[in-house]
């Protein structure tokens, strides 16, 4: 299954005119969104969505955008995204990478409080008083160019699983962050599932930080 967040899906980009306002009062929900997007720089709205219970936050991220929230893109390609972002215009190369960090950011704060700092060539990810570069590795990417990053603790996020044997990373894939449960979307550097590491156990408090968010 292809990634939402791939090149290659072709997307064409059609950005809604954004006039942003200050929101003086936030909600809970409104928080979290704006913290991923000021980390991120942009997230998908099936990404966001999960702020706000089943049904409602299509209609909530939707009508936030129009009031000067955020600005919101329409990409039609392969598939149809809607997507946000801090930026009144989106552009697919480094857009598509943004969106990829913060569905792994958002799935990761469901569980355990965690940050992600703004920071170059790679964000930093801090979560259980660990920190990570995280990379955002996409078909098509020539991935011995980042080998000589690779010598610091890593995430990569791959678009199809990139095995990188030898290097202090745990990796993850786009379809794995999507779809499956926290505990099933982390491998070791060689390809194999990670069962052990701190972010396999992450899940022991899924549902409860789940439903937490959902009703915070």
């Amino acid at each position: 299954m292809k990634s939402p967040f791939s090149l290659s899906n072709n997307y064409t980009v059609t950005s809604v005119p954004f006039r942003p306002r200050f929101f003086p009062c936030l909600t809970p929900r409104e928080i979290l969104a704006q913290t991923v997007l000021s980390s991120c720089g942009a997230a998908a709205a099936l990404t966001l969505e999960r702020f706000w219970p089943k049904g409602k936050g299509q209609a909530r991220l939707k009508s936030l955008a129009a009031a000067g929230f955020m600005a919101r893109h329409v990409l039609d390609g392969n598939i149809r995204l809607n997507i946000y972002s801090t930026h009144p215009r989106f552009e697919p190369d480094q857009g598509l990478r943004q969106l990829a960090l913060a569905q792994l950011f958002v799935r990761l704060r469901e569980c355990v409080p965690c940050y992600l700092t703004p920071a170059e060539p790679f964000p930093v990810l801090t979560v259980m008083g660990r920190h990570f570069q995280v990379i955002v590795l996409r078909d098509g990417d020539y991935a011995p160019l980042l080998h000589s990053h690779l010598r610091h603790p890593s995430v990569v996020v791959c678009e199809t699983l990139t095995p990188l044997p030898g290097y202090p990373v745990r990796m993850t894939a786009d379809h794995d962050l999507i779809n499956r449960p926290l505990e099933e979307c982390f491998y070791l550097p060689d390809g194999t599932p990670d069962r052990e590491s701190f972010l396999a156990r992450l899940s022991s408090g899924a549902s409860l930080c789940a439903k937490s968010t959902a009703t915070g």
